[in-house]
């Protein structure tokens, strides 16, 4: 009896096909379905903060028009039209019941003290009673106009 080799006569081992990119795995999906939930909030509270800061980019697009077109003879009207314009955007971000009755020295203090990081007051003494004179300075205006325009950038709403 001859020997024979039992191993001669295997046939070489065949490797499986390699795995297919698709379909993923389960654990893809939720990943996926993660992400897009997350992207899609993201996306909603972008939105709903452009939407909330709308009255200050129509208010600041206001003060532009009103700083453009007011007439440079009539200062005391210019400050009166942005004290009025203030007093609109402080009726869209704080309470009515806090806000509506404010005037003169009380308005201006509240004005400076609604507004965090500035230091120093925002709005001079001056500016509460500067739309009953007959003129301000052309400084003066331009320094109503500034204060003004950081006052509805950079005021901290409570509603």
């Amino acid at each position: 009896m001859q020997a024979t080799d039992p191993l001669a006569n295997l046939q070489p081992l065949r490797t499986p096909a390699e795995p297919g990119w698709w379909p993923p795995a389960p654990g893809w999906w939720l990943l996926a379905g993660l992400c897009l939930l997350l992207l899609a909030l993201a996306a909603w509270q972008i939105w709903r903060r452009h939407r909330r800061r709308r009255y200050r980019r129509q208010a600041l697009a206001e003060l532009s028009r009103l700083q453009s077109t007011w007439p440079a003879d009539d200062d005391s009207g210019f400050s009166a039209q942005c004290n009025r314009l203030l007093k609109a955007v402080a009726l869209r971000s704080f309470p009515r019941t806090e806000v509506a009755a404010l005037s003169g020295e009380r308005w201006r203090e509240f004005l400076n003290g609604s507004i965090k990081g500035v230091q120093g007051e925002l709005f001079p003494a001056s500016f509460s009673a500067s739309h009953y004179r007959p003129a301000v300075e052309p400084v003066a205006r331009d320094a109503i106009y500034q204060s003004c325009q950081l006052w509805i950038r950079k005021h901290e709403a409570s509603l």
